[in-house]
């Protein structure tokens, strides 16, 4: 990746390149660089049936950064409640009429 390499110059033609063929407008150096290349490659991979969002954000250590703010934190009750289960679906409930929603799921807006 030239980016990674130092050839900013070089990097920004090809991410232009890109842009130009998608009808995009060309990158400014108002955007961070490196964004603006990952974002880039989503757009290119994304139906292509290759998912390289999380390797991309795992090779360069920026799991920190990129997903914090993104989970929620699940205390020792949630768990006890039920939180590490999928919360149970409509149809089930249509099904059973004496089953009853997980009390995590319950209290998170899954009632039925």
């Amino acid at each position: 990746m030239r980016a990674k390499s130092g050839d900013i110059p070089g990097a920004i033609a090809d991410l232009n390149v890109i842009r130009k063929r998608a009808g995009a407008k060309e990158y400014t150096l108002d955007e961070n660089l490196e964004e603006a290349i990952a974002l880039e490659r989503d757009k290119e991979l994304f139906l292509e049936g290759i998912c390289t969002r999380y390797f991309d954000i795992a090779r360069n250590r920026a799991f920190r950064e990129k997903l914090r703010g993104k989970f929620k934190t699940l205390s020792d009750q949630d768990v006890k409640d039920g939180a590490l289960f999928f919360p149970i679906s409509f149809d089930a409930f249509q099904n059973n009429t004496k089953m009853t929603q997980n009390i995590y799921w319950k209290r998170n807006g899954f009632a039925i």
